[in-house]
C-alpha cells in the first residue's frame, strides 16, 4: 500500500478511476479517514508552487457504510475506502511529471 505523506505531490482521478493530467496538487495532510491537499500552479521558472488555494478536504468511506449499501442491494462502486481511488503519486500510474 502506497503510503502518502506531507509534501508528496499527486494527481487526481475523475469518477471512472482515469487520472486527471491537468492538476496537481500537495498533500498538506493524510490521516486514516481525512486527507487535505492544495493546489499547485507551475511557474514560470518551472518550479510547482502552491497557489492561493486554501487546500481541499477529502474522506474515506467507512466500512460500516460500505456494508450498509451491500446489506440493501445498493452499488458500492462510487465508495471510496483508500487514498489510491482518489489520487496517484506524481510520476506514477503512466503519469509522467516531467512532461506535465
Amino acid at each position: 500500500m502506497t503510503k502518502f505523506k506531507k509534501g508528496q505531490h499527486v494527481v487526481l482521478r475523475d469518477h471512472n478511476g482515469r487520472l486527471d493530467e491537468r492538476s496537481r496538487y500537495s498533500v498538506r495532510s493524510c490521516g486514516k479517514k481525512q486527507a487535505i491537499l492544495d493546489r499547485l500552479s507551475l511557474g514560470e521558472d518551472g518550479q510547482w508552487r502552491t497557489s492561493g488555494y486554501r487546500g481541499r478536504s477529502f474522506y474515506l468511506d467507512q466500512p460500516e457504510r460500505l456494508e450498509y449499501y451491500r446489506e440493501r442491494g445498493m452499488d458500492p462502486r462510487h465508495l471510496k475506502t483508500d487514498w489510491k481511488q482518489i489520487w496517484s503519486l506524481a510520476g506514477l500510474d503512466g503519469w509522467d511529471a516531467e512532461v506535465n
